[in-house]
């Protein structure tokens, strides 16, 4: 499932090309998921593919997180835990 991007960052992401499948923050530190396609699924689910985890500090880029090609998994939403803590 996409988001809307709430985030500067997110909006980079956006405007790349990217779905964004959340955000949220770590410290000071935005963290936004996305992902390079959807297909739906059996029973309302989606099919997330090419999924990534990007940090930022404001808009500058600091880091990006991936599955390696050919895993069984990706990354697909976050949730925000705590206010230093986050869930893939």
């Amino acid at each position: 499932m996409t988001t809307k991007a709430a985030s500067r960052a997110a909006a980079q992401v956006a405007a790349a090309g990217w779905a964004v499948t959340g955000e949220a923050r770590l410290g000071r530190l935005q963290a936004v998921a996305f992902v390079g396609g959807a297909q739906g699924g059996t029973s309302g689910s989606c099919l997330l593919t090419q999924g990534n985890l990007a940090l930022f500090d404001g808009t500058r880029l600091l880091a990006i997180a991936y599955a390696e090609p050919g895993a069984r998994a990706t990354i697909g939403g976050i949730e925000q835990l705590a206010s230093d803590a986050i869930r893939l």
